[in-house]
């Protein structure tokens, strides 16, 4: 049925009721709200649903029904983002000057530019050609895609840096959801709050049950985040995402309410 802006169309319209996506919402109404997807500034999942389920994630989803019409009904866990490579990494230092495959992603672009790596935009249907050829000798992506897409195949290491962590957005027509009685707008609520626990649950359990597989048959040397001295990465990323929060790319509420709720 098309691609997200044709979704979220239909959704204002009520020509569908319910929709899953991923952060486009966030970026179609005002890309400065988009803090949720700046690497390195989410510590872990704790970090990231306390910032979704608190006041951030209402001002955020509030600001989605006022712009676009559309109602957020909750995250469900897509995986956390982790950075492969053809050598090991332990700190900023092993990541200096490493031919790197990014999206045409202006955060991920100057943030892993800071922290050592030469980001290369590379479509995503060529990622394992460039890898395979060296023309990139990293990239970074969820434990299901490395699995997914062969990528231990052409690559040797994994590095635990769970440096973004994503999620899905269930999130349904304001122009339906206001036609339901109060009853029954609580009883869809309900459910989908049971259906995303669920969901989650299952969620970090596939993951796990893939990267275990990826180890033990030999695929890929899997270097864990206790291993890797992150924050020698960190800092500059956060100081290049500052940058942008002063520059007016990130909005600044947002991204300090997301460092309030670090719990280191």
């Amino acid at each position: 049925m098309g691609g997200a802006r044709e979704h979220f169309e239909a959704l204002q319209e009520g020509a569908i009721q319910l929709v899953v996506s991923g952060p486009e919402g966030t970026s179609m109404f005002n890309p400065t709200y988009d803090v949720e997807n700046i690497p390195f500034l989410f510590e872990d999942w704790d970090h990231l649903f306390a910032y979704l389920d608190g006041e951030p994630g209402d001002i955020i989803n509030q600001k989605i029904l006022d712009t676009l019409g559309v109602r957020n009904l909750g995250y469900q866990i897509r995986g956390a983002r982790q950075l492969t490579a053809d050598r090991p990494i332990y700190s900023r230092e092993d990541l200096k000057g490493l031919r790197m495959r990014l999206s045409e992603t202006e955060s991920l672009l100057r943030i892993w530019g800071e922290v050592g790596a030469s980001p290369l935009p590379v479509a995503f249907n060529e990622l394992y050609t460039a890898l395979q050829t060296k023309m990139v000798r990293a990239q970074e992506n969820p434990v299901e895609t490395i699995y997914g897409m062969k990528f231990y195949e052409v690559q040797d290491y994994m590095m635990e840096t769970n440096h973004l962590m994503t999620v899905s957005y269930f999130q349904a027509s304001e122009k339906w959801f206001k036609t339901l009685s109060s009853e029954d707008q609580k009883l869809v609520q309900e459910c989908m709050d049971e259906a995303i626990a669920y969901g989650n649950a299952i969620a970090l359990e596939a993951i796990d049950k893939l990267q275990k597989e990826i180890v033990a048959k030999g695929w890929m040397t899997v270097i864990p985040e206790s291993e890797i001295d992150m924050d020698s990465i960190r800092k500059p990323a956060l100081a290049e995402a500052e940058k942008m929060v002063a520059e007016g790319k990130f909005n600044k509420q947002l991204y300090d309410m997301a460092l309030a709720l670090k719990k280191n």
